[in-house]
This record gives structure tokens, C-alpha cells and sequence, in this order.
């Protein structure tokens, strides 16, 4: 093909119709032309993109607005070598100066890359656009948290751990002091031991719980359902 100026390169706008890929080379090639008419004027077009990144659009929506391209046109092939699709264009909000979203053309999955160094990985319930938000974030400071609709989990910078719902929670500080809530807590297990300075407290088999010497006091009567008398026993350390 023969081009007499550098504007008969070029064309931009056009509707990109469908893509797929060559079942030889496994690349994408589009169809590009009219999507409100449905008219192609080019098939089996290059689809040229950044090395590493592979992303098809959505399918064109009839009679509307659809992703369109530029593309370079030769006598065997056209190669696409941009594109935009403006229908999704909600999806990265109020995108900060400097920030970066990539995302699906279609759909509520993206992740954003601030200019701060943190990265979130956004979607919502059921691929709902406006629907509640399930965020997976990652900060520059070292602190990570996922937050989905019925539960969150979050590590602070310094190492602090959350965990919760909506009924309960806990908490893990990098001095050691563990704090649970809820509506009720279970804990099972053969033994359970908890040491506070001198003092041990058991509940389950009478072992030696320490070296002893030491002072030893066993309570019965427990109305703990599965403990029987006898089987709880403070022990307090000379």
C-alpha cells in the first residue's frame, strides 16, 4: 500500500468489532470498523501492546459507544498500536496525579498503584458496579490489610495484628498483649496452661506443671462443661 501522506497512515477511532487469538501463534488479532452499524473494515489486525501486558477489551455494545483504536494501515495487515474504551471509565474514580489503575474493560476488578508507594486491589460482591467493595491493600510502610465485607485483617507497620468480624475480634501487639471479644469464646484442647509471673493456672490432666517446689491448690466442682473435679489447679512458684 501506497501512502501519499503521513494522515493516510493513521486512522483514528475506529471501533475495535471483536478480538481473538491466532490458533497458530496464540497472539490477538482484532476486527476493526463501525460497532453502530456493525460494518468491519479491516480483519485480522495486529494487536500491538507494552511487552509483558496482554489485555483484550470487551465485546462492543450495539448501537453505542465502544472501545475504539488507532491503528497503522498496510497492505497486509493494519497493526493496532493504541486503544481506549471510555464505557468503564468510572471504575478508577478520582485517579490522583501520578497515580496508575489497571483494570478489567468490563467489570469491577482493578488495582490502583499510588504515588505514595501503597497498592490496592479492588472489586465489589458480585462484579456489582457501586456494590460493597472487597480491598486487598498493601502500604509502603510494610502494613497490609484485607478488608471484605463481613470480616477484616489487618497488620500494622510496627507488626500490630487485627483480626475481626462483626462479633468479634483479635488483637496482637508487638509488646505481647493479646486481646479477644466476642459473644462467646472456645477454646479446646488436652490442656490448656495460662502463666501470669508466679502464678500457672490449668485446666485438663494434673502433670507436673512446674518444677516443683512449689505451692499447689486443685478446685473441683467445675461446672465447665467436659471438666471434671479436680481438674483445675492453680499453681503458684516459691
Amino acid at each position: 500500500m501506497i501512502h501519499t501522506s503521513v494522515a493516510q497512515l493513521f486512522e483514528v477511532g475506529k471501533d475495535i468489532l471483536a478480538t481473538y487469538l491466532d490458533k497458530a501463534t496464540n497472539v490477538i488479532l482484532a476486527q476493526i470498523g463501525d460497532s453502530t452499524q456493525s460494518v468491519p473494515d479491516s480483519d485480522a489486525a495486529e494487536w500491538w501492546q507494552h511487552t509483558g501486558f496482554w489485555s483484550r477489551p470487551a465485546k462492543p455494545t450495539p448501537g453505542n459507544a465502544s472501545c475504539q483504536g488507532i491503528h497503522y494501515k498496510r497492505g497486509d495487515r493494519d497493526c493496532i498500536i493504541a486503544t481506549r474504551d471510555t464505557r468503564n471509565s468510572a471504575i478508577y474514580g478520582k485517579l490522583a496525579a501520578g497515580a496508575t489503575c489497571v483494570g478489567a474493560s468490563s467489570g469491577e476488578a482493578r488495582t490502583f498503584y499510588q504515588p505514595t508507594g501503597d497498592i490496592q486491589h479492588v472489586t465489589s460482591i458480585g462484579n456489582t458496579p457501586g456494590g460493597t467493595t472487597f480491598i486487598v491493600s498493601q502500604g509502603s510502610d510494610g502494613s497490609f490489610v484485607i478488608q471484605a465485607p463481613l470480616a477484616i485483617f489487618k497488620m500494622d507497620a510496627d507488626g500490630s495484628i487485627t483480626l475481626g468480624n462483626s462479633a468479634g475480634g483479635l488483637t496482637l501487639d508487638v509488646a505481647g498483649n493479646w486481646r479477644m471479644f466476642g459473644v462467646g469464646i472456645h477454646i479446646q484442647a488436652s490442656a490448656i496452661a495460662a502463666i501470669s509471673g508466679d502464678v500457672a493456672t490449668q485446666l485438663g490432666p494434673l502433670p507436673a506443671l512446674v518444677a516443683l517446689g512449689a505451692i499447689g491448690c486443685a478446685y473441683g466442682s467445675s461446672t465447665i462443661p467436659g471438666v471434671v473435679k479436680g481438674s483445675v489447679n492453680v499453681v503458684v512458684s516459691p
